[in-house]
C-alpha cells in the first residue's frame, strides 16, 4: 500500500482566511439588521454550496471502502480534508433554523398558504424540518468522525463503505428536498435529490484534483494511474449530472403542469438563461471535451484547469438552483458576498491547514 501523504500547514494563508471570515462576519451583522430575510437566505445558499463537496467527499470515501484502488489511496488525505468543511457548512444553515419563515414560504401561517402546500404540512412543518436537518447533520458528522479517526493508512472496510452509501443516498435526497425544492413548495421533482448528489460528487473530485501535487513516476506508476482514475470518476460524475438534469427538464417540460413548469419559467429570463448556458459549459462541456483525451488525464496542469471549470460550474449551479426560487433574488445576489466571506474564509483556513500536499510513493 502506498504511504499516505501528510498534511502541510500553511499558517500565513490560514490567518489571512480567518481575517477574511472576521470581516465577513462584521458585514453580516450589519446586513442582518438592515435586511434579515435576504441575509438568512444568502447564508442558506452559500452553506448548501459549501456543503455539497463535503458530502461528495463522504460518498467518494464510501466508494473507496468498497472498491479499494490507487485512486482512493491517493485521494484519501484530500477527501478527509474536505470532510472538515461539514461543520463549517452546517454552521451556515443554523441562522435559518431560528426563523424558517424568513427563508421558506411554507413556514408562513397556514391560512396564507395555497391548498397544494397545505396538503404537504405533515412533512413541511417547522419541528419536523428542524429535526430532519439536525438528524442529517449528526449522521454526516458521525460518519466523518469515523473516517477521520481511521486516518489515511487504514485498509478499506467494505462493510463501512456499504453502510456509508446506504445512509448517504436517502439523507442527501431528503436534504435536497428540504433546502432546495421546498424554496418553491408548490413544485416537486423526484430527480432533484439525485441531481444534488451528482452535483456533490463532481466538485469533491474536482477539489481533490486541484489539491493533488505533482506526481513523479512513469505513466504506469500507481500514483499517476490513480490520478487518471480520479479523472475518469470526475467524467462519470459530470455525465451523470447532465443526464439527470436533461431527464428532469424533458419530463417536466413535456408534462407542462402549471405547478411544475413554473420552476423552469422562473429561470428563463435572459440573465438566467445566460447563466444556465455558462453553467453547462463550465460544469459539463469543457470538462467532457477535456477529459476525452487520455493524455490529459495523466498531466497535472490540464486536470487542474478542468477541475477549476467544474468548481466554477458548481457555484453557478448552486445559484441557479436556489436563488431564482427566493422572493427577492436580486437583493439576495447583492448580499451573497457576506456569507461567502465568512464561510469561504473559514473553509479556506481549514484547507490551508489540512490539505494534503505530500506525494505518495510508487509502492
Amino acid at each position: 500500500m502506498s504511504a499516505a501523504p501528510k498534511p502541510q500547514v500553511k499558517t500565513g494563508e490560514g490567518q489571512l482566511a480567518l481575517w477574511t471570515a472576521g470581516a465577513g462576519l462584521a458585514l453580516s451583522l450589519l446586513l442582518v439588521l438592515w435586511e434579515p430575510a435576504a441575509t438568512l437566505q444568502a447564508y442558506a445558499v452559500i452553506a448548501v454550496t459549501l456543503l455539497a463537496p463535503a458530502l461528495g467527499a463522504l460518498a467518494a470515501l464510501g466508494c473507496f471502502q468498497l472498491t479499494g484502488g490507487h485512486w482512493g489511496e491517493l485521494a484519501r488525505p484530500a477527501l478527509l480534508a474536505l470532510l472538515g468543511l461539514l461543520p463549517i457548512a452546517l454552521l451556515g444553515l443554523v441562522p435559518a433554523l431560528f426563523d424558517l419563515a424568513q427563508v421558506f414560504d411554507w413556514a408562513q401561517p397556514v391560512a396564507l398558504l395555497p391548498e397544494v402546500v397545505r396538503r404537504k404540512q405533515p412533512y413541511l412543518n417547522a419541528p419536523f424540518f428542524i429535526a430532519r436537518t439536525v438528524g442529517f447533520a449528526l449522521l454526516w458528522l458521525l460518519l466523518a468522525l469515523v473516517y477521520r479517526r481511521r486516518g489515511t493508512a487504514a485498509a478499506p472496510v467494505p462493510a463501512l463503505g456499504a453502510l456509508t452509501l446506504v445512509l448517504w443516498v436517502p439523507s442527501i435526497t431528503f436534504f435536497a428536498f428540504d433546502w432546495i425544492m421546498s424554496l418553491e413548495p408548490t413544485w416537486y421533482s423526484d430527480v432533484l435529490g439525485l441531481i444534488f448528489g451528482a452535483g456533490a460528487v463532481a466538485p469533491a473530485l474536482a477539489a481533490v484534483l486541484l489539491m493533488l501535487p505533482e506526481l513523479p513516476g512513469r505513466p504506469d506508476s500507481p500514483p499517476v494511474q490513480g490520478r487518471q482514475d480520479l479523472a475518469n470518476l470526475l467524467l462519470t460524475a459530470v455525465l451523470m449530472w447532465i443526464f439527470l438534469h436533461f431527464s428532469q427538464f424533458i419530463i417536466i417540460w413535456s408534462s407542462n403542469l402549471p405547478h411544475e413548469i413554473g420552476w423552469y419559467l422562473h429561470r428563463m429570463s435572459p440573465a438566467l438563461g445566460l447563466l444556465a448556458a455558462l453553467m453547462v459549459v463550465a460544469y459539463f462541456l469543457l470538462p467532457f471535451l477535456g477529459l476525452l483525451a487520455p493524455s490529459r488525464k495523466q498531466r497535472r496542469r490540464p486536470l487542474r484547469r478542468i477541475a477549476a471549470c467544474v468548481l466554477v460550474g458548481h457555484l453557478l449551479h448552486s445559484y441557479w438552483l436556489m436563488v431564482p426560487s427566493l422572493p427577492e433574488p436580486g437583493l439576495v445576489t447583492i448580499l451573497l458576498p457576506a456569507p461567502l466571506l465568512v464561510l469561504g474564509g473559514l473553509a479556506a483556513a481549514h484547507l490551508a491547514r489540512h490539505a494534503a500536499t505530500a506525494v505518495p510513493d510508487d509502492g
